[in-house]
């Protein structure tokens, strides 16, 4: 089944464990977000498959301070989703969810949700074929959004991946369209290093086999376009996580399957 208990962990100090805070039924749930808005705290929940269609109903939790219960705040029905990711645009809380399948198609519009007046309402949407990840991100004071189109019945793994630009009437265009020319990704990582923006895609596989090149992308100073700026083979990676240790830059990658087994070693 795919109607599973999700639990939501609370850390007891006088214990030193983790304790079970809470507990709600997700629809084959991939993918979870918290933040915090209005003075609560939120957790978007995406819901991938009711175990017999793909439309399912994804959550946004918000944390009741009386009785310590999250309580469904908001529903929404989308496609097969499989990411989540709530942001800050001139103090307005959004959130951006990537709708991957729908049972019978890949390609349509993933919505992008803004909390107004305690409510959640549809503010925009942007086209997507088969979305796998999706990350928000700013670059002097102009905001984006990146998807990670992971496959189509067209064009199966071969997707390319579209950056949407928030214009000055309120609405996502699309800015840049990233070509994928190994295989099709699954997440996608921003990150700012000594002042440069990069981009980084893992591809996890193509039409025959997990070992693919994975690139990180940099937006060059020069020209404004968004250009390879490294490639690494990787074996089925499903993300880049960028993380500072000490003012030293690291990117951890998760491997999946490489041509014949599981056991592959991550970096």
């Amino acid at each position: 089944s795919f109607a599973v208990t999700n639990s939501i962990f609370k850390w007891d100090k006088a214990a030193r464990m983790w304790m079970t805070n809470y507990t709600f039924t997700g629809s084959g749930t991939t993918q979870t977000f918290a933040f915090a808005a209005d003075g609560f705290q939120f957790l978007a929940v995406c819901n991938y498959y009711t175990g017999s269609t793909y439309v399912a109903n994804s959550l946004i939790l918000r944390l009741n301070p009386s009785t310590g219960n999250w309580d469904v705040n908001f529903t929404i029905t989308t496609n097969g989703c499989h990411d989540v990711v709530a942001f800050v645009i001139d103090g307005a809380q959004f959130l951006a969810f990537a709708e991957y399948y729908n049972g019978a198609a890949y390609s349509f519009n993933s919505r992008i949700l803004r909390l107004t007046s305690g409510s959640w309402v549809v503010n925009g949407t942007c086209a997507t074929t088969g979305a796998h990840g999706v990350e928000y991100f700013k670059i002097a004071g102009q905001h984006f959004l990146a998807y990670s189109n992971h496959y189509s019945t067209a064009t199966g793994h071969m997707n390319d991946d579209p950056i949407y630009r928030l214009n000055a009437a309120g609405v996502w265009t699309l800015h840049a369209t990233l070509p994928e020319t190994s295989g099709g990704s699954v997440y996608v990582s921003y990150f700012n290093m000594n002042g440069n923006h990069y981009l980084a895609w893992p591809r996890h596989r193509s039409a025959t086999t997990f070992v693919v090149s994975s690139e990180i992308y940099t937006l060059s100073t020069v020209t404004g376009q968004w250009v390879i700026k490294w490639t690494f083979q990787t074996k089925g990676a499903y993300r880049f996580e960028p993380f500072v240790v000490d003012g030293v830059q690291f990117l951890a990658v998760p491997s999946y399957k490489d041509a014949s087994t599981w056991r592959v070693d991550s970096v």
